[in-house]
């Protein structure tokens, strides 16, 4: 019984897929009978489906049939954009597509407009039928705009005339002079500040902002709300803050004031790197501030050339150079010391320094060998630095296993041991 319920619904299936004439294809599409395409998934006949007329996707207009692959309104009607109409009586396309009767009906494609004061202004006019003593395009004749005439009119009884909301007319237009700041009570009479507003014939001030600050012309402001006239007028408050209740307040999270070029701006002393602890004290680039206090990061411990007023520089070494950094220098072996020396220099002093960063717990003594050379040892190894004065200055030798430097030579140029150090 199972097997043969599976062979039921595999030709139910099967007659399902035959019916709509379509099947799997290979490319993910679907395989059309011969006569039908794939639009879209769908297998259509293209010579008669209106939806797909022609072509996948290709509509006809509304009304229309698609035959032999031709989209084709009903006898006696014209395509207008996506609808069949019969021209001869559409009182939106009479006569052809886009002529509008307006006021009047179509008849055997003509426009017939309704009764007097209702005129026609020609077969070429869209709307062809108006009404002359109200329509502002063509007011008391075809053609005469009141657009043309007085800026913001309308008709009324064949005549272009300033009518509500714009009943008054000052010259070349319409306007309120109850409500226009520019001719305010008069023609002509503009409100004297930058944003005051006409009120009943009369220039004041809007509501919410009733002081005025400054001259020629002055400004309406809030005087205990704007930031830039707080509590009395050109009083602006620091970048940043808000003025409330006349009085300026920086937010919490910058609680302090500081001028900067100039201007006042809300910062943070506690974490800010521009203005840290004190106003104007930049922190080193490399620097944060922490709790009012510049911190260089590790590895370069010492801030030079930093005071009130000059950022300065986060260094590397122990010490600064009047105010700038110290110099770092390779000592051969894979360590650095610094000093105010130049590079390769190579003094008894530099010499010195590099012997100890190989050997921080270890005794610098003159070499035995050589002279003008200085020697350490770390423990399994020891090593010559020469300097000045010394036929090998500049060169580090290495003698691995050497405990102590009464093992060691000068170090020769040439030997796989020795290097240069700076």
């Amino acid at each position: 019984m199972r097997r043969l319920g599976l062979a039921v619904a595999f030709f139910v299936g099967l007659g399902a897929a035959l019916l709509h004439g379509c099947s799997s294809g290979t490319s993910g599409g679907v395989k059309c009978p011969p006569g039908e395409t794939d639009c879209f998934g769908s297998c259509v006949d293209t010579t008669s489906d209106p939806a797909h007329c022609g072509s996948c996707g290709s509509v006809c207009a509304w009304g229309a049939t698609c035959q032999a692959g031709d989209c084709l309104c009903p006898t006696g009607q014209t395509r207008c954009g996506d609808t069949c109409t019969d021209v001869l009586s559409s009182s939106a396309n009479c006569g052809k597509c886009g002529h509008v009767c307006g006021l009047g009906t179509c008849s055997a494609g003509s426009c017939v407009c309704m009764a007097s004061p209702i005129t026609s202004c020609g077969s070429s006019a869209s709307p062809e039928c108006i009404d002359p003593t109200v329509d502002a395009a063509n007011c008391g004749t075809c053609g005469h705009a009141c657009a043309n005439v007085l800026t913001g009119s309308q008709c009324g009884a064949g005549t272009c005339q300033c009518l509500a909301p714009k009943p008054d007319n000052c010259g070349t237009s319409c306007t309120d002079l109850q409500t226009d700041a520019n001719n305010c009570l008069t023609c002509g009479h503009v409100c004297p500040l930058t944003n005051d507003v006409c009120v009943a014939g009369a220039c004041r001030c809007p509501a919410g902002l009733p002081d005025v600050c400054g001259s020629s012309p002055g400004t309406c402001v809030s005087l205990t709300s704007d930031p830039a006239h707080c509590g009395t007028c050109a009083n602006a408050c620091a970048a940043g803050a808000s003025c409330e209740s006349s009085s300026c307040h920086c937010p919490s999270s910058e609680p302090d004031v500081c001028l900067a070029s100039g201007s006042t701006a809300c910062v943070n002393l506690a974490s800010d790197s521009k203005n840290c602890g004190t106003c104007g004290n930049e922190c080193p680039a490399t620097a944060t501030c922490t709790s009012s206090a510049c911190a260089c990061p590790s590895g370069h411990p010492i801030a030079c050339g930093h005071s009130s007023g000059a950022a300065g520089a986060c260094c590397a070494g122990t010490a600064c150079c009047g105010s700038g950094c110290q110099v770092g220098h390779a000592n051969g072996l894979g360590q650095m010391y610094y000093d105010c020396g130049l590079l390769n220099q190579h003094t008894e002093d530099q010499a010195i320094a590099a012997a100890q960063a190989f050997a921080p717990a270890g005794t610098v003594m003159a070499a035995p060998a050589c002279v003008s050379c200085v020697c350490s040892s770390n423990g399994p190894s020891s090593a010559v630095w020469c300097y000045s004065g010394s036929p090998y200055s500049g060169l580090v030798g290495l003698w691995t296993g050497a405990a102590s430097c009464l093992d060691t030579a000068c170090p020769l140029p040439g030997s796989a041991t020795v290097y240069s150090w700076q």
